[in-house]
């Protein structure tokens, strides 16, 4: 019993030294930015707080678990709080139309991800196709219409995800699961050009716009311009994967739909 106990302590000792290090590194990085930024005497002190305030956002964003809406609105907060930027500024961004339409488009597809609608719609067409070519054109279409109703990436990305565990497991090719893989991160960015809500980095390419030029571009004027490049640009991908990295006998494999079982996500 004794010995049982030390050995839970000794493990339990273990996993706090293996955690303890896992803010080490964001913590050092964070002030070795604060120093550098110290230095130059030529930039402002509101130059070096939103300087500050931008690297810390990406080192907490790329070496922490940490959420990354939870960053973005630290970060907004800080500026405030520093001084850098008014208030009025957060405001301000609340009454912009674009805004309210992804922040929209984020609980729709957020249900649509939650009550599992998303997957079981992918499910009832992925099901159709009948060979890998077909299962490829059909995915393409899928990942081109989500990015209407799901605006985040990684979102589009959770309700693909299941398809393509099924399919590499139930086919077991290496070189299928491989064109697999390649295909669909590469529709899903390339579809993002079709609406204003397929990225969030839409928001941004329309503020510059407007602060450097004085226009904008409405949901329909996007659409009429990005929606034809973007379905254009999303076959001519699977087109181009499918020739690069399978052969003529892979993409007629066939696929048993009964043996297929799609393990969806709520998450």
């Amino acid at each position: 019993m004794i010995e049982k106990n030390i050995v839970e302590l000794n493990v339990n000792s273990t996993d706090n030294e293996k955690t303890k290090p896992s803010w080490a590194l964001p913590v050092i990085l964070i002030l070795i930015v604060e120093i550098v930024l110290l230095l130059p005497s030529s930039l402002t002190m509101e130059a070096k707080w939103s300087l500050f305030g931008f690297c810390c956002a990406i080192i907490l964003w790329t070496t922490t678990t940490i959420n990354s809406a939870y960053i973005a609105i630290g970060s907004v907060l800080f500026l405030i709080i520093s001084g850098t930027v008014k208030q009025e500024l957060l405001f301000d961004s609340l009454a912009s139309d674009v805004i309210w339409l992804m922040i929209g488009s984020f609980i729709l597809g957020r249900a649509l991800q939650v009550t599992g609608l998303a997957e079981k719609m992918t499910n009832f067409v992925v099901n159709r196709a009948r060979n890998i070519s077909s299962l490829c054109w059909v995915l393409t279409m899928i990942i081109q219409a989500l990015a209407f109703f799901i605006p985040s990436t990684s979102g589009r990305a959770a309700v693909i995800l299941p398809v393509f565990q099924a399919i590499s497991k139930e086919i077991g090719s290496r070189r299928i699961t491989k064109a697999l893989a390649i295909l669909m991160p590469t529709v899903i960015l390339v579809s993002t050009s079709s609406t204003i809500i397929g990225a969030g980095s839409h928001l941004i390419a329309l503020d510059m716009l407007d602060e450097f030029s004085n226009k904008n571009i409405t949901f329909v004027e996007w659409l009429i311009w990005g929606l034809p490049f973007g379905i254009t640009m999303s076959f001519i991908s699977c087109r181009v994967i499918l020739h690069l990295f399978l052969d003529k006998e892979e993409v007629k494999t066939e696929i048993h739909q009964k043996k297929i079982k799609f393990k969806l996500s709520r998450n």
